[in-house]
């Protein structure tokens, strides 16, 4: 990290250097310290990127296109889904988890299923299973029939019909794992969770679940004014910017 900060001052002294310039500059450095540089900019500048999450490529919300067949479904399922339907949901080893969310924290918890109490409120993360009930239910249907027609008929089905029809035309639409399998660990969805939130320190307490550290290394509010500190923490204190005229009163 010093050599990128070195890099970034060199270029800054220069004057008149655009954001370009500098992530040309920085390209030799690996990507996660050039993305932690893009974050540092969006961070101290947000009136030249707040306005883009506005126009973001990506929507929100699953749907089913108008006019899909049950052929078409199938297809997509065997081609994009393959991973959850090669999985044998006959062995029990392949349903020995169920999720719910706990009272307390209204977190995701794990639990033995048959063993435990809670299977009642088992959470819908079962999505492996239910491509599965859904890629076998569909088998049993003509090619040619709608899939709306299936859906009005099975309306249990609607849900993952959704997911699997917006998701499964996405390079990374699913994470390609059955939650509910007996080697499903925690940590292997954890870690791709918590990573977007900062976390850099994972220490699992058991198997079932992990403690985390998010922000290591942060100076308190206290050790900001101390010299040098850019030098030791990640992120940057933000610029004293000159206001323009009118902001006084802000």
């Amino acid at each position: 990290m010093p050599h990128l900060i070195e890099r970034v001052n060199k270029l800054l002294a220069k004057g008149g250097e655009t954001w370009h310039t500098l992530m040309s500059a920085v390209t030799h450095f690996s990507h996660e310290a050039q993305e932690a540089l893009i974050a540092c900019l969006i961070e101290i500048y947000p009136e030249s990127v707040d306005h883009f999450e506005q126009g973001m490529n990506t929507k929100e919300e699953v749907s089913i296109t108008p006019g899909t067949r049950v052929s078409d479904m199938i297809t997509l399922l065997e081609d994009r889904y393959r991973w959850a339907l090669d999985i044998d949901f006959s062995e029990p080893e392949s349903q020995y988890w169920f999720w719910y969310r706990s009272t307390d924290k209204e977190e995701p918890r794990l639990g033995i299923r048959g063993e435990e109490p809670g299977e009642e409120c088992e959470l819908p993360l079962d999505v492996a299973r239910q491509v599965s009930r859904f890629y076998h239910a569909l088998k049993t249907y003509p090619d040619g029939d709608s899939l709306a027609k299936f859906l009005l008929q099975h309306p249990g089905f609607r849900q993952i019909a959704r997911r699997c029809d917006t998701l499964g035309h996405r390079m990374m639409g699913d994470i390609q794992i059955n939650s509910i399998g007996k080697t499903c660990k925690p940590m292997h969805l954890l870690r791709c969770k918590l990573s977007m939130f900062g976390a850099t320190k994972f220490d699992p307490r058991s198997d079932r679940w992990v403690r985390v550290t998010l922000y290591q290394g942060a100076p308190l509010w206290a050790d900001l004014s101390e010299p040098d500190m850019d030098d030791h923490w990640l992120f940057p204190i933000l610029p004293d910017i000159p206001k323009k005229r009118g902001d006084e009163g802000c």
